[in-house]
């Protein structure tokens, strides 16, 4: 099985607030640029810890992966976050994606198989990825990226094998006003497998089962950006026990600023499995859809 990531690479400009933020005044922040955006980097850490993975994207230049084929773009679409503990705003410019043609990427896309699998971020247009899902015969895995932009998949669940996506998300995804009835509406649909990452809460596997898995081990988190990422990339990279893989590169990512380790390799990463303390907390079958 092959893994062809299909997503955004973009800059991402973070200000790191040095003092409370005051709404209506100059902020002092410390400032960083680097290359992000959610294929970016679901795609990086799994050409660090997969032999068989490939990304596919637009940008304006060239980008440092060894696995990716790169459409060219004529300006770089740009992130923009304010931190804290955590991200208090951010802003995402993607007018640049927003005329893309699927032409230039039809040649990896129909070369996937039904064994392959398409990990696929949601910032391309909807009639882009309308016509991504009617090309391919893989195993479409979508990751939700914002609590905006899942909606575009909303009319083509039916299609996709896999989705991950966070409270936020799922929320706006169901309509619902909590976790729980989120939950309870994801249970109904066909979708064989999803994925709802909770932050501390540790994260439900809807499969066969409705699973809620928490990592007991000590947790210290620097900086929490690309995290979901990592944890979709995690969970593709450790078929054999996926949920912990997931969570060790999640804690791994969570240790590091910014929302990629150039020092990330399986070595690390097999480590810190060892030290993740993931147990079940609650699991009961999945209900069948009415």
């Amino acid at each position: 099985m092959s893994i062809l990531t299909l997503g955004a690479t973009n800059l991402d400009h973070t200000f790191r607030l040095k003092a409370p933020l005051r709404m209506g005044d100059s902020n002092p922040v410390h400032d960083a640029i680097t290359l992000g955006g959610v294929g970016y980097n679901m795609a990086s850490s799994l050409e660090k810890l997969t032999p068989d993975s490939h990304f596919l994207t637009a940008f304006d230049r060239p980008i440092h992966l060894k696995r990716a084929t790169v459409i060219p773009l004529n300006q770089a679409p740009a992130y923009y976050a304010v931190m804290e503990e955590d991200m208090t705003v951010a802003f995402a410019a993607m007018d640049a994606l927003e005329t893309m043609d699927v032409t230039p990427f039809l040649p990896a896309l129909k070369a996937l198989t039904p064994e392959d699998t398409l990990l696929m971020d949601l910032n391309y247009p909807e009639a882009f990825i309308e016509q991504v899902l009617e090309i391919t015969s893989a195993k479409i895995i979508v990751e939700a990226t914002s609590a905006h932009k899942i909606l575009k998949i909303k009319p083509h669940l039916k299609r996709l094998y896999g989705l991950k996506c966070n409270a936020l998300e799922a929320m706006a995804l169901t309509g619902t006003a909590t976790i729980e009835a989120a939950i309870a509406e994801l249970e109904q649909t066909a979708i064989p497998l999803i994925l709802v990452t909770l932050n501390a809460e540790g994260a439900i596997v809807i499969h066969e089962d409705v699973t809620h898995y928490q990592d007991h081990a000590p947790f210290l988190a620097h900086d929490l950006t690309g995290v979901g990422d990592a944890f979709m990339a995690g969970y593709l990279a450790a078929p054999e026990a996926p949920v912990e893989g997931a969570m060790a590169l999640s804690a791994l990512m969570a240790r590091k600023r910014g929302a990629t380790d150039p020092d990330l390799n399986p070595k690390t990463w097999t480590q810190e499995r060892k030290q993740r303390d993931v147990r079940i907390q609650t699991r009961r079958p999945r209900r069948p859809q009415q």
